[in-house]
């Protein structure tokens, strides 16, 4: 009498069942980095982006700084498709100082459908 039947230790099929099992979720896995790897990409590359024009800003714009960094900041929140309102870009100089500051607050969506969409940022400089 063969004992392996009436134990359940008969695992005939079912490492097939465990490599789609596995399969699937490592698919899960790709599919929510595609989805959200290039938000967070485009997030720190906006970060880095600003405080580099920051750097520069009482150079390249020296009579309107406050106006050349807002439009700037349009222009690349424009660029990564952010939804944004202009009363989320503040920008404040202070000239006798020689500093800056700014405070930027966006959205980005997504596809996925358990995770919060639209995804929201903030950037303070």
């Amino acid at each position: 009498m063969n004992k392996s039947l009436f134990l359940g230790s008969n695992e005939c099929g079912t490492a097939w069942i465990k490599a789609i099992l596995a399969l699937t979720i490592l698919g899960g896995f790709v599919y929510i980095g595609i989805q959200l790897v290039p938000i967070y990409w485009d997030h720190y590359s906006l970060h880095e982006s600003i405080r580099g024009k920051l750097e520069f800003a009482f150079v390249n714009h020296p009579r309107n700084t406050r106006t050349g960094i807002e439009h700037e900041i349009i222009k690349l929140l424009d660029s990564t498709d952010a939804d944004y309102s202009r009363e989320d870009v503040r920008v404040e100089v202070d000239r006798s100082e020689k500093t800056i500051h700014v405070d930027i607050w966006y959205t980005r969506s997504h596809e996925l459908p358990f995770y919060q969409n639209p995804v929201e940022f903030y950037i303070g400089l």
